[in-house]
């Protein structure tokens, strides 16, 4: 299952930075797929989530995105 987090923007929300990681694994544990980017993106939403910006973030973990 895919999951979207977002912190709206206050000046111009319809701008959206987007953070994404896939957050499944295929024909292995999954440490670096995508264990080390799902971490980094998660850390990154930690920090930006203690200010306010212009711009909308969104941070979205995507599942079996080898299926589209």
């Amino acid at each position: 299952t895919n999951f979207i987090a977002e912190k709206r923007g206050a000046k111009s929300p319809e701008k959206v930075l987007v953070l994404s990681s896939h957050i499944d694994s295929v024909g292995n544990v999954g440490a670096n797929d995508d264990g080390t980017g799902t971490i980094g993106v998660l850390t990154l939403a930690k920090e930006l989530a203690k200010k306010n910006y212009p711009y909308t973030i969104r941070v979205v973990g995507f599942d079996r995105e080898e299926v589209g």
